[in-house]
């Protein structure tokens, strides 16, 4: 699989990356909503997959999201937070939960459980297993 990983914490976004390419996926990085943006605007790119953060302070996950819902350039995505609320620029506050459209998958995850991985391995899977059918 073609797998976008698109997270601002160096460390994360690396460990994903190398895990998934470990697992054979091909992986292209983006440190931040802005990059990721550029990336999926780009005609040439398509990806079975985009796991997103989505508190980023340079173009968030919500940013993401909308521009792949603009382009038409909608593929399964995984959007993980520490938190699981969002706060936009301007004050206004979400349930992360209830604001994702239901065509992207969401998960809320602490570092300290290292679960992360896990859940990601699982939503490829699902993809896997769709396709298969």
């Amino acid at each position: 699989m073609k797998i976008l990983v698109v997270d601002d914490d160096m460390l994360i976004r690396l460990n994903i990356a190398e895990e998934l390419s470990d697992a054979g996926h091909e992986v292209l990085e983006a440190v931040d909503g802005r990059a990721a943006i550029q990336i999926l605007l780009k005609s040439d790119h398509t990806f079975d997959a985009v796991i997103t953060d989505m508190q980023m302070p340079d173009g968030n996950g919500i940013d993401v999201l909308q521009t792949m819902l603009r382009a038409r350039k909608v593929y399964p995505t995984y959007v993980h937070s520490a938190a699981p609320t969002f706060r936009y620029p301007g004050g206004e506050t979400l349930t992360l939960a209830s604001h994702i459209p239901s065509t992207f998958s969401f998960a809320h995850f602490s570092m300290k459980s290292g679960q992360i991985l896990d859940n990601i391995t699982a939503f490829l899977n699902s993809i896997t297993n769709a396709q298969l059918e």
